[in-house]
């Protein structure tokens, strides 16, 4: 019985150019950038986080069940909070007729520390960036919130 295989796209920038499986010794070659090429589904998850290098082209026809995204979702917060040297992050999720959370002020921005700023935030699933200043973190969430109250 043959290896199990997926098919694999080279993502990075075209003037890279060719671009060889340095993670798992394949032997496997992509010519440039937009290349599929197939590679054992058992490697895969020595490439994939590089999502900048290659993107994994057979994706699943269903979408991922309310479980998993969730959990996915935690994932990311956690990996987050580590990055901050946050000991807990805060994931809330939101259901089915569910009320948006409060907006925060300026005002409460300010008094809250960073840590506090990037669980809340992870909890309403903004996107903010591990290593904004305080001001750039603050202004992040407003934005994303949706403006200032």
């Amino acid at each position: 019985m043959s290896e199990q295989t997926v098919r694999v796209e080279l993502v990075w920038p075209e003037e890279r150019g060719a671009k060889d499986d340095c993670r798992a010794g394949t032997g496997v070659v992509w010519s440039g950038k937009g290349d599929i090429q197939d590679y054992p589904a058992a490697l895969w998850p020595r490439l994939a986080p590089h999502p900048d290098v290659w993107r994994l082209v057979d994706t699943p026809k269903e979408p991922p069940s309310a479980d998993e995204e969730a959990r996915i979702d935690a994932e990311r917060a956690r990996s987050a909070g580590a990055e901050i040297g946050a000991d807990t992050v805060l994931v809330g999720l939101a259901g089915p007729g569910s009320t948006p959370p409060r907006m925060l002020s300026v005002d409460e921005l300010a008094d809250m520390s960073d840590e506090a700023v990037y669980s809340e935030g992870a909890a309403r699933r903004y996107r903010l960036h591990p290593r904004l200043n305080p001001v750039n973190l603050r202004a992040k969430f407003l934005e994303q919130q949706g403006g200032v109250e």
